[in-house]
Order: C-alpha cells, then structure tokens, then sequence
C-alpha cells in the first residue's frame, strides 16, 4: 500500500473512531468495532450511519461522518451526512434555552 493510501486510510480510521466514541458506552453496538478490526472501513461508517438512523446522535456526530466520507470519495454518503448534520442541529435546543419558556426581554404585559 502506498504511502498516501496508508494516510487517507489512518485519518479514516481516526474520524470513525472519533464518532464511535460519541455513542460509546451505547447498549449492544459493536458491529463497527468488529469492521475496524479487519479493515473493512466503509463498513463501519455504514454500521454507525445506521446506528445514527435509529438512535438520537449529534450533529457532531454527522460531521464526523462526513468527513471520514470525504475522504473516502463516497460523494452519495457525503450528501446524506451533511443534510442530517444540518437536521440535527435544526432540532438542537440551544443552550439556556428551555422550549416552555416565553423569551426574555419583553414586558410581563
């Protein structure tokens, strides 16, 4: 494997580790683990897109995503990633923020 091949795989691996660690600790998925294990990358950027399908992730997460996608040239996943990247911060509540709550700077009237 070329030198170049061995970088794009190396900083692959590290974004998917990276997004890995944002559901660490979540009940029953490892099957991205065992893809990582035996080099089958792309397998486990689709197992954790679909973990993020069916469980509640960040927009950091999909950022990840994406960008381990990037540099894969998967131009399809890198359009997918980025849209739900956008949709999970649309849905983020802001910080300090509660939803009930009317906002401040207006009279009690």
């Amino acid at each position: 494997m070329d030198e170049r091949l061995q970088k794009q795989r190396a900083v692959t691996e590290k974004l998917i580790l990276e997004a890995a660690s944002k559901i660490e600790g979540s009940t029953g998925f490892t099957e991205h683990k065992e893809f990582i294990v035996r080099n089958e990358l792309g397998l486990a950027l689709d197992a954790l897109a679909d973990y993020g399908k069916h469980c509640e992730v960040n927009a950091d997460y999909w950022h990840l995503l994406k960008k381990a996608a990037e540099v894969m040239g998967l131009k399809e996943q890198v359009k997918e990633f980025r849209r739900k990247r956008q949709l999970a911060r649309a849905s983020a509540i802001q910080p300090g923020i509660q939803p009930d709550e009317p906002a401040s700077g207006g009279s009690a009237g």
